[in-house]
Formats: C-alpha cells, sequence, structure tokens
C-alpha cells in the first residue's frame, strides 16, 4: 500500500513543472504601449511565461497575434507563443467595463544564460514590443544609486527640474551622458557631458521621494518625486495680439531606454499652417541614445501633431522657444513630461486633452433623423457642455491662463466647425447607411440647405479675432467657412470662351490670327437668341444633366475617344449605353429625347458645326492661356466670396480676409511649388491687410524659389519617359523595368493635397527601406501643370512617369481608380497583389512589403 502511495505520488508530481525562476515587476527598457505592464516573467523547465496586465478602454477590442514572440538579446531565433490562459490567441478580445484583464502567455523555454529577452507581436498588424526585458539585474547596474533615479519635480513650482535615468540625464531640455560619479559628505557629484560641453550637478537624497538638487552644492533646491498641485503658482498672464512672429521653433525629446533595435527610427510633425492653407509636415530622427530633435521656422504659437514611437500625438509650440519631450512608456502614471519653456502649457493640455464631448460615431447615427436646427443645437450643446467641463477643471486644478485660454478658443472652433460641416455629415450618415460607395459620385439624397440665419454663430470679432490661430483647429475653421456653399454664386463665376478673350485683352494682350478668328466665331456662337436657348435648356434640364454625367461619365469615356475631334450625340450616346447593356430609367430617356430636340434648332445646330470648325484652335487657346484663366478664375472666386462675407454673414475684411488670400496664394506657391513672379507678387501683397501676412507670403515666395534650386542638386528621383505601347499594356510595360523586386504604385497628381501628404508620409519608410528589393513607382497624368511637376518631383525619391490623358484613362478603368491617392501592389513576378491597396500606417506597410519581399 505504502508503495502504491508512493507511485501514485510520483506520478502526480510528474504532470507539474516547477519553477527554476521567478522575476516579479520585471525592469524593462523600452515599451510600445503604455497600457501594458509585464507584472511577472517565470522560467520554467519547460517553458518561459510573460504575466500582463492591460487597462484599455471597455468595449474595444485587443488581440494576441499567432506570431507573437519572445527573443533572447543576441540571438536571432524567435519563440512564438505556445498558448494563453486569459486570453485567446488570434482572436479579437472585447475589453471588460473594468478595462482591466490579466492574462498569462507560454513560450518555449529559454536557455539559463539569457540575462535579456525581447517580446514583440510579429504578424497581423501586432503594435506591442517590449525590449530589454531584464532577467538577472545582477549585470545591470546604474552609475547612479537607487535612491537618485527618476525625474525629480521643483517643489516651489511643480515643473520637472531634472530627470536621472540609468544611462542619461535630462536637464535644461538636453539630453546628457554620465561622464563620472562620486559622492563627499552624504552629497552626490554627477558630472555630465553632451555636445555642448560639461555640467556638474550635485544631489542629495533626504528620503525615498524628496532630494536636494542643483548645480552650486550650497545652494540645492528642494525637489520631489511627484509634482505637488498645491505648489503650482497661479498664472494669469494670457496671450495678447498680436501672436505672428517668424521664428525658429525646437521640437527636441528622448525616449527611455530606447532600443536600437526598433525598426521604426523616425517620427514626423505635422503643422496645420493656416497661412498655407496645408499641413506642412518635418522628419523626426531618432538617435540611437533615444534623443532627437528637429528645428524648423513658423509664424505663430500653436498646437501640432505627431506621429512615432510617442504615447502622446500633440504638443503646443512656439516661434523662439524650445518644446521638449519626455517619453517614459514605462512609467503608466506619467508617459510623458514636458520640459522647455512650453513646460507648463503642455503639462496643463494634456489634463485638458479629454475635454471633447462630440462623438463622431454618435452623430452619424443621429443626424438623418435631425432637422437643420436640431443639429445646430445638439453640436450647440456640446460646446456648452465642454465649457462647464474646463471650467470644473480649473476650479480643481491651477490650470494656466495661457493653457485655459487655447483650450477655450478650441472649443469654440471645434463645435462651431461641427456645426458648419451639417450637409457633409449628412452625406456621409446617408452614405453610410445605405452601403453607398465613395466613388459613386451620384447619390438620391440631398440634405436642407442652411440659410444665413443658420450662421448667426459666425460673428465678425470670432471669426477675425486675432488669437484664433493659437490652435490647429483653426485650420479647419476656416477652411469650413472658405467652402461654405453660401459664400459661393456659381453664376458670376462662370467663364466663357468669350469672357476669357475679352480679359485677355483688357490686360494688353494682343491675339494672334487664329485667337483672333476664335474670338469672331465665338461671338456667333455666343448670341443673345443662341445664349437665351442654351439658358432656358439649363434651367430646365440642368440638374438631369448633371446627375446623368455623373452616373455615366465613366463608361462614355471609350465612345468620347471614338469620336474625338468630332460631336458626341446624344443618340450615339443613348446606342453605346444600350449596346453596354444598361438600362436607362425614363428620366434619363426624357433627357437624351430633350439633349437631342435642343441639338436639332437651327441655332443650336450652327453653334455645333462651328464648334467642330474651331475645336483644334479652341483647345490651343485654352492651355496657352490656362495660367492667366486659373488666376482670373480665383479672383472673382475671391471678390465673390469677400462680398457675400460682407453682405450674407456680416463679417468685416480683417484677418479672416487675409489668411483665405494668403491661403488662395501660398497653396500653390508652396504646396505646388510654383512661385509667383516679382510683379504678380507685389500685386498679391497690396491686396492684403496685414504686413505681416504680406511679408510671410514673400518670405513663402522665396523659400519655394530656393527649394527649387537645391531640388535640383538632390538625387533619388528618377523622370522616367512613358513607355510607347498599344492599349492596356502600358501598366506591364511600365513596370517591366522592376521586375524582381515589390513595387508600391502610387497614383497621384501635383495638386492633390491627400496625395502629397500620403507621399511625405512615407519618405522616413523610403529611407528605412532604401536596401531593400523594393520600387516605389509614381504615375501622374497631364492635369499635373509640367512646370509644377519638373519642380516637384526631384524632392519624391522614387521612379516617376506623366501619362498622357488616354494613357490614363486605360489605367483608371484597369485599377478602378475612382479618386486618388490610389495605391497599387505589384509582386516580384509582375503580377497585380493588390490593385486597390489601402491606406496604412509606415508600419503596418513595411511589414507588408517585406513579407512579400521575402517570399
Amino acid at each position: 500500500m505504502k508503495q502504491f502511495l508512493l507511485f501514485f505520488i510520483a506520478l502526480f508530481l510528474s504532470n507539474f513543472v516547477f519553477s527554476q525562476t521567478v522575476i516579479e515587476n520585471p525592469k524593462v527598457g523600452m515599451s510600445t504601449a503604455s497600457n501594458v505592464k509585464l507584472e511577472k516573467v517565470e522560467i520554467l523547465d519547460t517553458a518561459t511565461v510573460l504575466w500582463f496586465h492591460v487597462d484599455y478602454k471597455p468595449g474595444w477590442w485587443i488581440s494576441i497575434p499567432k506570431k507573437t514572440f519572445i527573443q533572447p538579446v543576441g540571438s536571432d531565433e524567435k519563440l512564438y507563443v505556445d498558448s494563453a490562459e486569459g486570453i485567446p490567441i488570434k482572436e479579437r478580445y472585447t475589453m471588460p467595463e473594468s478595462g482591466k484583464v490579466d492574462y498569462k502567455l507560454y513560450f518555449p523555454a529559454i536557455d539559463e544564460s539569457v540575462s535579456k529577452l525581447d517580446f514583440g507581436e510579429g504578424n497581423d498588424g501586432g503594435s506591442w514590443f517590449i525590449y530589454d526585458i531584464q532577467l538577472k539585474l545582477e549585470l545591470f547596474q546604474s552609475l547612479l544609486p537607487e535612491e537618485l533615479s527618476g525625474s525629480w519635480f521643483c517643489r516651489d513650482n511643480a515643473q520637472l527640474e531634472i530627470s536621472l535615468f540609468d544611462s542619461v540625464a535630462v536637464y535644461q531640455s538636453q539630453v546628457w551622458k554620465y561622464k563620472d560619479y562620486s559622492e563627499k559628505n552624504d552629497i552626490s557629484k554627477i558630472s555630465l557631458k553632451n555636445g555642448s560641453g560639461l555640467l556638474t550637478i550635485y544631489a542629495k537624497a533626504v528620503n525615498d521621494s524628496v532630494c536636494m538638487i542643483g548645480e552650486n552644492p550650497k545652494a540645492l533646491k528642494a525637489c520631489a518625486d511627484k509634482p505637488a498641485e498645491s505648489a503650482i503658482p497661479m498664472d494669469k498672464e494670457a496671450f495678447e495680439p498680436p501672436v505672428f512672429g517668424m521664428d525658429t521653433v525646437v521640437f527636441r525629446g528622448y525616449i527611455r531606454n530606447f532600443s536600437p533595435r526598433f525598426k521604426q527610427r523616425t517620427g514626423t510633425i505635422f503643422v496645420n499652417d493656416v497661412l498655407i492653407g496645408d499641413q506642412i509636415s518635418h522628419l523626426v530622427e531618432i538617435e540611437d541614445d533615444g534623443s532627437f530633435e528637429v528645428k524648423f521656422s513658423y509664424s505663430n504659437p500653436q498646437l501640432i501633431f505627431f506621429r512615432g514611437p510617442f504615447p502622446v500625438n500633440t504638443a503646443f509650440i512656439e516661434p523662439g522657444k524650445t518644446t521638449f519631450l519626455i517619453v517614459d512608456n514605462g512609467n503608466r502614471e506619467k508617459p510623458v513630461l514636458f520640459a522647455g519653456d512650453c513646460a507648463r502649457i503642455n503639462t496643463d493640455l494634456l489634463k485638458l486633452k479629454d475635454v471633447r464631448s462630440y462623438d463622431y460615431q454618435e452623430m452619424q447615427k443621429k443626424i438623418l433623423d435631425f432637422t437643420l436646427e436640431q443639429y445646430k443645437n445638439w453640436c450647440a450643446g456640446f460646446l456648452q457642455e465642454d465649457m462647464d467641463k474646463l471650467d470644473k477643471i480649473v476650479a480643481e486644478y491651477p490650470i494656466s491662463a495661457k493653457a485655459r485660454q487655447i483650450k477655450e478658443i478650441q472649443i469654440r472652433q471645434q463645435n462651431i466647425s461641427n456645426m458648419m460641416e451639417y450637409r457633409m455629415n449628412s452625406v456621409s450618415a446617408w452614405r453610410e447607411k445605405h452601403k453607398i460607395p465613395r466613388d459613386q459620385r451620384q447619390i438620391d439624397f440631398e440634405p436642407e440647405s442652411p440659410d444665413s440665419s443658420y450662421y448667426d454663430f459666425l460673428t465678425n470679432d470670432l471669426v477675425n479675432d486675432p488669437l484664433g490661430v493659437l490652435t490647429s483647429d483653426c485650420y479647419f475653421f476656416f477652411n469650413r467657412i472658405m467652402y461654405l456653399d453660401i459664400l459661393r454664386d456659381q453664376a458670376s463665376l462662370s467663364l466663357s470662351t468669350t469672357d476669357i478673350i475679352e480679359e485677355l485683352v483688357k490686360s494688353g494682350y494682343e491675339l494672334t490670327p487664329d485667337e483672333q478668328l476664335l474670338a469672331d466665331r465665338m461671338k456667333e456662337i455666343d448670341s443673345p437668341e443662341t445664349k437665351k436657348l442654351q439658358d432656358e435648356f439649363n434651367e430646365k434640364y440642368g440638374d438631369q444633366a448633371k446627375a446623368f454625367h455623373q452616373k455615366f461619365g465613366k463608361k462614355l469615356q471609350n465612345l468620347y475617344k471614338e469620336n474625338k475631334g468630332s460631336v458626341t450625340t446624344p443618340a450615339m450616346m443613348e446606342e453605346y449605353l444600350v449596346g453596354q447593356n444598361i438600362e436607362l430609367t425614363a428620366e434619363e430617356k426624357e433627357y437624351l429625347a430633350a439633349t437631342k430636340q435642343f441639338s436639332e434648332n437651327p441655332l443650336i445646330q450652327e453653334r455645333i458645326e462651328i464648334q467642330s470648325e474651331i475645336t483644334d484652335i479652341s483647345n490651343k487657346f485654352h492651355a496657352d492661356h490656362r495660367e492667366f484663366t486659373n488666376e482670373w478664375f480665383m479672383k472673382k472666386r475671391q471678390e465673390v466670396r469677400n462680398k457675400r462675407m460682407q453682405t450674407v454673414l456680416g463679417i468685416q475684411p480683417g484677418l479672416a480676409t487675409d489668411i483665405m488670400l494668403s491661403q488662395d496664394y501660398c497653396r500653390s506657391i508652396v504646396s505646388q511649388m510654383t512661385p509667383l513672379s516679382d510683379d504678380k507678387l507685389k500685386r498679391v501683397q497690396q491686396e492684403i491687410n496685414s504686413p505681416f501676412v504680406a511679408t510671410y507670403v514673400e518670405q513663402m515666395n522665396n523659400n519655394t524659389k530656393a527649394k527649387i534650386e537645391a531640388n535640383k542638386l538632390l538625387a533619388g528621383a528618377t523622370r522616367n519617359e512613358v513607355p510607347k505601347t498599344k492599349g492596356d499594356n502600358i501598366f506591364d510595360a511600365i513596370i517591366s523595368k522592376y521586375k524582381g523586386k515589390v513595387i508600391y504604385v502610387d497614383f497621384w497628381a501635383t495638386w492633390c493635397g491627400p496625395c502629397r501628404s500620403g507621399i511625405e508620409r512615407i519618405k522616413p519608410l523610403k529611407e528605412e527601406m532604401k536596401d531593400e528589393n523594393v520600387a516605389f513607382v509614381y504615375i501622374t497624368n497631364q492635369t499635373s501643370p509640367k512646370g509644377t511637376y519638373d519642380n516637384m518631383i526631384p524632392g519624391i525619391k522614387g521612379e516617376h512617369y506623366r501619362v498622357s490623358a488616354d494613357e490614363w484613362n486605360i489605367l483608371r478603368d484597369k485599377f478602378q481608380i475612382s479618386g486618388i491617392p490610389h495605391y497599387t501592389l505589384v509582386g516580384k513576378d509582375g503580377n497585380v497583389i493588390n490593385p486597390r491597396l489601402g491606406h496604412l500606417q509606415n508600419p503596418q506597410l513595411k511589414t507588408m512589403l517585406m513579407k512579400y519581399i521575402n517570399d
């Protein structure tokens, strides 16, 4: 019996594996997930177990990719997850109401000699990485004693004084390395060095949470390991106009425990430049020690956005000042600390970041049930709710006057912009509800149009507020105003060929003989009788015509091509569409019949004959004078907009009109790299009231000229001749040059803002992958003006093609291009992998490209 019992016990125990080592709260290096805590590492005979605790938004999901791994530092081998407890693998796990979850991941056993591990997610878009998990603490000792390590805040004002980390210190908005350490009479002497020189800091630990620190051992400041809110002084100094003033912005920082093994070595700063009317990006390069710095010239204090391995994505900058960001993902309470000139504002704005009640998803669900006025009141309710939330936080915490001022402006601009988006949001919600794709332009829905009374929230004081530019939201605020339907007058903006000719002659231009012939024949076409007929037809059938051509425009492209140089009649259109097995509605047939009857009128017949005779001359005229036409049209649009702002909205000329004028010109100067001539620049500056804005336009013009010259010296962009081929072989002919490489194709245009933004975003990735077997191919068409194209592409590394209108139509049909940018992925064998690649962030795009490179 005793032997049987011993045998049973031995058999029972054989099913268990005993721990060899348990490390509680292991010390880790860089982490990319501030909401994830590694609580324990258990090293067993047959497995390595990592215990995690996650805090995340209730109702949101997380997942554990099947190729989640651990990797001993120094080894090329990744050990993939075997199993999990408390969470599934490769399935979405919805966070509970508590917003907390604990789970364990089991990996293969590691050798007992391993001292450090990396943890990561290897597929399915995984983005959680923890580097340098220390398994043998005795091997990793800091130069400083434990009681001095950490961030220290001055007890007088609760602002960050110094951060003393394991390998570096952050002090005076700079990163310093340790040169030496010594102690004498209970005072520590810490010698620091960097590119600026040498510096000595003295420190004396009082207890676990208080330390005396300073550059003079006889005048040390009392500092605490946590900022004491009661010590924060009241700051009643708000911003005063004017806030415009060009100077250099310094954005600098340090990522604690940054691992050189982390693949992303760059970030991007995005500045919503309200004077240009575009988002300007600046590359941030991260050094091996985790430090980064970027400097750029800017016009005003403002909130900016940034992307990269950072747990926050906004910061406040000021020209002539430094914003310093300390990223410490291992510190779950304070993963971000601000230092430098803008520390107080940024720290306070971080406390206010959740003051945003408006929920886009909720709006999408409700807006179709709202009347116009109900929607306006709904948005106004959020404005008041956010102001109340702000007041409550300010009553509980000593928020600086400048931070409060910025937040109040932001709340107003955000919620009022929402009010101006009624039509846009209604259409978006209707599309979503009825599953209407974005490339279907014509929809059977027309939301209510606001009249002038709706916009009573757009007061002169609000729109012309010189402090409005302190937020990044002013960029969207002015954009929404500029493109309000109520500020447009399409009738006064229509330009006929005769109008353009007359305006050219007024400017002193002398017509060529062909152009004079065109002018004479156009007068015959534009007779009062013909014009009356056309106006009556447009009034009756204008909406039907718009709907018909939006619906069938693409399908009729081949017919237009077949009849190039001659008139395509309604009968030909109907016959062609029927031949494509397309069934026309009664309304569409009515429109075509009316068009046929209209075109058979003798006056219209005569006009059609004349148009056929002068088609080539007319096409050449419009091509030769496109720049003049565009400039004149913009001028007319400005006049209409400014007049209607006064008469319809009651907004007087001032900062708002200057900003809009600046955008009209700077968007072309900067974004499309098309500088103004000296004479034209002077005329533009005379239109602008603000001396600063006028000077800014001149500076942007000079910057663009300098950039064009600098681009001539750049390498990496190749301008290719489009291969001569027939039909839909054009794409195969282009990519044949790159067979053997994975090919990322970007269909774009110089005038397309999202295209240019996408090109800027991908720049760091192209630099990271410059030695990989991948080609970046850019294809545009003739709508990208040649001068702009020639100026722009030297700054875009890759292979460039500018195809003809017909070649573009072939490509558009082949890849179903409904809008740009449009991306396509091609494999090393030349076969298309994905004809409609979506918008991906750089890490996800790199993962995908590497997958096909390594196949």
